[in-house]
């Protein structure tokens, strides 16, 4: 069967998607952030307005750009990005630059410049770059000396990178994504599962190393054991989570928005969703990214070229995985742990990261093949 190419429109369903969670996120943003924004910026709409200026202005002007330029273009520069990706994740411990808080050290502020994440930096840059070089192993990827072993080392650079800031979220995201663009290389299954096993043995020590990750852990194990310390956030979102019934208690109508349920705007918005919106408005969310996530795999199936169906797997993947490991977390699953929920969640460099990848995916459906 030959097989006709032609650029055409992008998949729009896929960016309808994205504009009702962006949109759901800032009115989501706005009515959890009022009282709090109000007592302590003065401004009940100081949160929604730095989401709006912050993530969504350059986001969507960097979307539009991005699905304009051919997406192969990219990859070219992708070790340049990624490069510097790791050097900005340097420059958070520099004391001129790097911020800390909570005694974790993930951003920087450079000059008038809002501050930025770069660990958020990282996902996309990785995605490109390990989509570059999977596309130059081909099949060599099957070996052990010129795919496995090379793909683990890069794997450590960037998760070392990482541990130290520390941001295990963020690492648990890329690690997931990188192994599904390894699977998606055709890697053999024996590699995946090593991969696996590796992992689970990193997350055991990263465990036994740490105390506020042993912390999680037994809160995790036992959620009522601390209910006014370590198991308070999981208590309060589960209590919010409980509230909204099937069809909750209305927009607007949160009552653990009221300094009750920490980051509110933030990884924990998933509880105010089901708050307000109960069971089926939980689930509507959910669909969306069911949604997202099939959009975007399939037009990684109908990619012209390698490169952009690595790229368009690691995309899905890292914001798939994303979701995924936010929702659980905040629902009592998994480990509490600290990202936020793609395109809703508070965050300027989240968001505007993750509609930069969404650009870079409707570019590469602009090619796909048709049959």
């Amino acid at each position: 069967m030959s097989v006709r190419l032609k650029s055409h429109k992008p998949d729009y369903l896929l960016l309808i998607t994205v504009l009702f969670l962006v949109a759901m996120g800032v009115l989501l943003i706005n009515g959890a952030s009022m009282v709090i924004a109000e007592k302590k910026f003065g401004s009940s709409f100081y949160y929604a307005w730095h989401q709006i200026i912050n993530g969504c202005v350059g986001g969507f002007i960097g979307l539009i750009i991005l699905s304009k330029i051919n997406y192969k273009a990219l990859k070219k520069y992708s070790v340049l990005f990624y490069v510097a990706s790791l050097v900005a994740l340097a420059g958070v411990f520099l004391p001129v630059v790097g911020i800390s808080f909570g005694g974790a050290s993930r951003w920087l502020k450079l000059g008038p410049l809002p501050s930025f994440q770069p660990s958020e930096l990282l996902k996309l840059s990785s995605i490109l770059y390990f989509a570059a070089w999977l596309e130059s192993r081909g099949k060599k990827i099957d070996s052990l000396k010129e795919g496995f072993l090379p793909f683990l080392m890069l794997v450590f650079v960037t998760v070392v990178s990482l541990i130290f800031q520390p941001d295990i979220g963020t690492l648990g995201v890329i690690c997931l994504g990188l192994l599904a663009m390894f699977f998606a290389a055709g890697a053999p299954k024996k590699y995946i599962i090593t991969l696996i096993v590796l992992g689970m043995i990193a997350v055991l020590v990263l465990i036994w190393t740490s105390g506020y990750r042993s912390h999680r852990l037994s809160t995790f194990l036992d959620p009522e054991s601390d209910p006014t310390g370590r198991s308070y956030q999981i208590q309060q979102a589960l209590i919010g989570i409980g509230s909204g019934g099937v069809t909750g208690l209305g927009f607007g109508y949160s009552r653990q928005k009221f300094y009750y349920l920490p980051e509110a705007v933030g990884d924990s918005i998933f509880s105010i969703i089901a708050e307000e919106f109960g069971f089926i408005g939980a689930c509507v969310i959910i669909g969306l990214y069911v949604i997202l996530l099939f959009r975007i795999f399939r037009i990684a199936r109908n990619a012209v070229d390698d490169f952009g169906r690595y790229v368009a797997v690691g995309v899905g993947a890292f914001w798939g995985a994303q979701a995924l490991i936010n929702i659980a977390a905040i629902s009592g699953a998994i480990p509490l742990t600290g990202i936020p929920l793609p395109f809703i969640s508070y965050g300027g460099t989240s968001l505007m990261v993750a509609l930069f990848g969404v650009g870079i995916v409707l570019n590469i459906s602009k090619q796909s093949e048709k049959y």
